[in-house]
């Protein structure tokens, strides 16, 4: 590995920025204290955000990549239902089948995390928007 490409300044930026998101996100997210919990939310908010729709139940497309057990992933699903982030509902077409319904808590938690994380961007980098 090589460090030659970062000065000490951008490394002290980077580390910064890495260590103030990481305290907001405790303080004010506890969902993602978790590695399982921070999997499952980002991987609702990829699923999700852009193209508001139902979430699938399948845990394979929810947690990307890892080695959680299923029942652990069950279990931190469940307590996003309970913190409000999700609801459960059952397939119009095969009952047997659940998907997870993002609810307007987990939009506005994925809004604020965005803000957070721009805000500290801007404290600590000189921002240009990238157009695609």
């Amino acid at each position: 590995m090589s460090f030659e490409k970062l000065s000490s300044a951008e490394l002290t930026k980077i580390t910064n920025f890495l260590a103030d998101l990481h305290q907001w996100e405790a303080e004010n997210l506890a969902c993602l204290n978790s590695i399982s919990g921070r999997h499952i939310y980002f991987g609702m908010a990829r699923q999700t955000v852009g193209q508001p729709s139902l979430i699938s139940s399948s845990l394979k497309d929810l947690y990307m990549g890892g080695s959680m057990t299923e029942r652990a992933l069950r279990l931190r699903i469940r307590e996003l239902e309970a913190e409000g982030f999700v609801k459960s509902v059952s397939s119009e077409t095969d009952k047997r089948s659940k998907y997870l319904v993002p609810t307007e808590v987990f939009y506005e938690s994925i809004y604020h995390h965005a803000r957070e994380v721009h805000r500290l961007l801007e404290k600590n980098f000189f921002l240009v928007s990238k157009e695609n």
